[in-house]
């Protein structure tokens, strides 16, 4: 099954560590879950629909790791749709709406994160 997997590099980790006092591990954890769901609701979006069933499955998996985010789907021919087959073309719904979810999110994070740090050194 296609499965699309947002991590934060282990750096970010010792990072997170040395910032304890501010709480910047939670609120990493934080952003990480607002773009999982974000990448599920845009893969829905561009997912091809038959009977519904397909795009009903995309889901956020709970987290395993403080710092990262699965996003999945739960039906066998799922990845048949995504990566196409010979009689196919492949429709990457899970990629489309990885990418079309990132966008913008990296600058929004950045500007984010600065407030939550200003707000925790006052």
């Amino acid at each position: 099954m296609p499965d699309i997997r947002i991590t934060f590099k282990p750096s970010l980790e010792k990072l997170a560590g040395k910032f304890e006092s501010i709480k910047i591990q939670s609120f990493l954890q934080a952003k990480i879950k607002e773009l999982a769901f974000l990448v599920e609701r845009e893969a829905k979006q561009v997912t091809p629909v038959d009977t519904g069933r397909l795009r009903a499955s995309i889901r956020v998996l709970p987290m395993i790791r403080s710092l990262e985010g699965i996003i999945q789907t739960h039906t066998e021919y799922a990845i048949y749709v995504h990566s196409g087959t010979r009689y196919m073309r492949a429709r990457p719904f899970m990629y489309w709406g990885a990418v079309s979810a990132v966008e913008g999110f990296e600058s929004r994070l950045s500007k984010d994160l600065e407030s939550h740090i200003q707000s925790k050194i006052k």
